[in-house]
């Protein structure tokens, strides 16, 4: 499996670019964004699954069948659920944030592998939708996990039920993580 990622990692990196046709064409040169490797190395250190979930040989989510991948897949995954399990048994409740959307996805299916009782909040959560998951965690012990992307999960959160707090992916706008401090 590793031998996969790194060859997809590696593809990645050397596809062909589009080209900036707005130059005359002795000068056309690939659009490049400075962005999409550094993207992908964050996305890389998160979970593999972030690039797509593998499938096997029928076609369908090698996940489905062995939801234990979700774990073994990523060492962050591994550290996570390593913690995660010595939390619950100590009946806390945590919140969990990461940058990424995408990341919360992975994480759900993981929360619901473990089948412990989750919340979420990311940008795509409507404001009455926030109010009614937060009065939930606040006043329900058996919600261990409250998911929250680094920028929706800032001003006006009350999750006062938490006493553990888990940045899972800094964000690297070091305001933003100062602001995950704030809420709490």
């Amino acid at each position: 499996m590793l031998s996969s990622l790194l060859f997809f990692f590696k593809d990645s990196f050397s596809r062909t670019l589009p080209l900036d046709l707005s130059l005359p064409l002795p000068f056309h040169r690939p659009i490049v964004s400075s962005c999409a490797p550094f993207l992908q190395s964050l996305q890389i250190a998160n979970h593999p699954f972030l690039f797509g979930e593998p499938n096997d040989e029928a076609g369908q989510p090698l996940c489905d069948a062995r939801p234990e991948l979700l774990v073994t897949a990523s060492g962050k995954f591994k550290v996570l659920d390593s913690m995660l399990r010595h939390l619950h048994k100590g009946g806390h409740q945590v919140l969990v944030f990461s940058q990424m959307t995408e990341t919360l996805n992975i994480m759900e299916d993981y929360l619901r592998f473990r089948e412990w009782r989750y919340c979420r909040i990311d940008g795509n959560v409507k404001v009455q939708e926030r109010q009614s998951q937060m009065d939930s965690f606040n006043n329900d012990s058996d919600i261990f996990v409250f998911m929250l992307s680094t920028r929706a999960g800032g001003l006006g959160i009350n999750l006062q039920a938490a006493d553990t707090v888990i940045l899972f992916d800094s964000d690297w706008n070091p305001h933003q993580d100062a602001q995950v401090f704030r809420t709490k």
